[in-house]
């Protein structure tokens, strides 16, 4: 019986797979859009024009945006963070402490100036972009110990993550990685 199910599931599968390769090489007549493609050729418009970005997504806040936590070179005792702001903001923080059940951390929080940076960017019709970008180290932490910290500067100050530190000793460290490709998604990204 158990056989029969096994031999069931697999020819359930080769045909789901054969159906769905025949869906993506069936010939399709130029002009007729299909839901499943997604080329320039079946379509009435190109995905070669501008894109035009809402601002929000263009121009950097006064508050901080686009909050990255990086991989130090000693990540059990080390964080490193950046982030940006729009230009009207000269100065950045990062402000740690470690967790506790309620809000008393606040009372016990370290602040770290960080180093600024300023980019002005213009890519093709898209409008010229200004922005601060900053970036700090923080050190010392003790590893399996909780933490809470937040970036930004005073009236500016983003909301309060959480991070456990890694303990070698007792386990391996692992960390996932996320890119921004944008190229071969398909081919190679997938």
């Amino acid at each position: 019986m158990n056989r029969y199910i096994k031999v069931f599931v697999f020819v359930f599968l080769l045909f789901t797979f054969i159906l769905y390769a025949g869906f993506l090489n069936e010939d399709t007549p130029a002009g007729t859009h299909t839901p499943h493609d997604h080329s320039d050729l079946y379509h009435d418009h190109s995905h070669q024009e501008a894109t035009h970005l809402p601002e929000k997504l263009l121009f950097p806040p006064a508050s901080s945006d686009r909050i990255i936590l990086n991989l130090p070179e000693d990540p059990e005792t080390s964080i490193a963070v950046n982030w940006r702001t729009d230009t009207t903001i000269s100065e950045g923080y990062v402000e740690i402490a470690v967790s506790t059940p309620g809000p008393e951390f606040t009372n016990h929080a370290r602040q770290v100036i960080a180093l600024r940076q300023f980019l002005k960017v213009k890519h093709s019709e898209e409008p010229e972009v200004s922005a601060n970008y900053f970036s700090a180290q923080i050190t010392d932490l003790k590893p399996s110990e909780k933490y809470v910290y937040r970036v930004g500067s005073e009236g500016a100050w983003s909301e309060w993550f959480q991070i456990t530190m890694p303990d070698v000793s007792s386990k391996k460290i692992s960390f996932i990685y996320f890119g921004d490709a944008q190229n071969d998604l398909k081919s190679i990204f997938l």
